[in-house]
């Protein structure tokens, strides 16, 4: 196989999954972001911003303004904690639920699409590639972040 750019082909998978995406009708009424807000707390049940907010690996400050936007789309309500009154809990609100289930539905049939596309191996394969691709930037941006840069 002749050496092709992998930054280019990552760049085209990006666009044609966009493509696809846009292609597959109503796009959600939140960001990618406020999904995931959505996954843990369905997960928890209830969590303090802070929490959330080192499980998202991102400042409280960051994150306010976007709950702020989910609260106000009746997708999370804001509850103050029985036990401690100072406290407050962050919980997923009715319709946030009904449509995160709706949301996952979509993404269901999108991923078994694109595993139907694959061999059992190509996926395993994909995975482990990506994978390593994730690990190697993370502990990259770590290393920048710390004051020095890994070559």
């Amino acid at each position: 196989m002749k050496d092709k750019d992998i930054t280019d082909t990552i760049y085209r998978l990006f666009r044609a999954l966009k493509r696809q995406k846009r292609q597959g009708g109503k796009r959600p009424p939140f960001s990618r972001s406020s999904y995931r807000i959505m996954v843990i707390l369905k997960e928890e049940e209830s969590m303090r911003m802070g929490e959330l907010a080192k499980r998202l690996d991102i400042r409280p400050a960051s994150l306010s303004p976007q709950l702020k936007q989910m609260e106000a789309a009746g997708l999370i309500k804001r509850q103050r904690d029985e036990n401690d009154l100072r406290v407050i809990r962050l919980t997923l609100d009715q319709e946030g639920e009904k449509v995160l289930d709706q949301v996952r539905g979509q993404r269901e049939r999108r991923s078994k699409e694109i595993n139907a596309w694959l061999t059992p191996e190509e996926r395993e394969e994909f995975l482990a590639v990506s994978e390593k691709l994730i690990a190697a930037f993370e502990s990259n941006q770590k290393g920048q972040e710390g004051g020095r840069h890994e070559s």
